[in-house]
């Protein structure tokens, strides 16, 4: 039976002096004659290269490891079981069919090199996502980067020239032109303020030259003193702060400002193409 399946089994390019062989080396094998079962397998095996996984090598790998137990060869048994299994990790050995000691070298071979297979399979998943993980990280440094070249695109930088002349006018110019816009925005206020009501009283004192001889001469009085007091009180306080506003610029003049401003850019003139591949990576752009 096991004949049979084993010619059927055999490719094109097995000879059949290549399963005569087999089946003379298995036949001393079988007779107890070890040494010589040895020697044929050894010549049929002569050819092969590893990972072959043609019936009649593996089973003249299977024969030839087996021969060397009874041997006491058991190096040289598990480096043929070691190519037998390197071949077809899958393969199974048929309790039945050997003593328990070359079945146990069987396992044992089986065993370790399944825990080597399982050990390079982690370690090339960890190599993977290790890799993977490096990718990732410069994918993100080439976006930042490119991100931040085009922040600055967008973004004009402004140097202003300030002038010794404007840090003169008050109403807060120079608190403005330095860039201290609170401080201007309450000079502007206050003198406008105290400029409009000096102002506005002065036109009011004056109108008194122009009316009748009033009826009650000490209400005009009263009116008279409430404008020019107040006129004079709103005038100085104004000519105070403005000096007051002035000497602060002079002081903390600055001869330039820089500001930057945005800079409105097209939508084509950033475009950005990333590539991801298993060991490299890329990224482009244009502007």
């Amino acid at each position: 039976m096991f004949a049979c399946w084993l010619v059927a089994a055999l490719p094109a390019g097995v000879h059949a002096n290549d399963f005569d062989q087999f089946q003379a080396a298995r036949g001393a094998y079988e007779a107890l004659n070890y040494e010589r079962a040895a020697q044929l397998f050894r010549a049929l095996l002569a050819d092969t290269v590893p990972f072959d996984r043609r019936p009649l090598v593996l089973e003249s790998r299977k024969y030839l490891a087996a021969t060397y137990m009874f041997l006491r060869r058991p190096q040289d048994a598990e480096a043929q079981f070691e190519l037998l299994l390197q071949a077809d990790h899958e393969y199974v050995l048929d309790p039945l069919a050997f003593p328990s000691e070359v079945v146990m070298k069987f396992t044992e071979v089986k065993a370790r090199l399944d825990g080597e297979r399982a050990r390079n399979e982690q370690q090339r998943i960890e190599r993977e996502t290790s890799e993977r993980a490096r990718l990732e990280q410069a994918d993100k440094q080439h976006r930042e980067g490119l991100q931040r070249l085009f922040d600055l695109a967008s973004t004009e930088r402004i140097e202003q020239q300030n002038s010794r002349w404007v840090a003169m006018v008050p109403f807060g110019a120079g608190q403005f032109q330095n860039g201290d816009k609170g401080l201007g925005l309450a000079l502007a206020i206050g003198e406008g303020a105290l400029l409009t009501t000096s102002v506005v009283t002065f036109l009011l004192h004056e109108s008194l030259r122009d009316e009748p001889p009033p009826a009650d001469p000490a209400a005009a009085r009263f009116a008279e003193h409430a404008f020019r007091y107040t006129n004079q009180i709103a005038f100085g306080l104004f000519l105070a702060t403005t000096m007051a506003g002035i000497v602060d610029a002079q002081v903390r003049f600055k001869p330039s400002m820089v500001y930057q401003r945005a800079r409105p850019l097209p939508p084509e003139l950033l475009e950005l193409k990333v590539s991801l591949a298993p060991n490299t990576l890329g990224i482009s752009a244009r502007f």
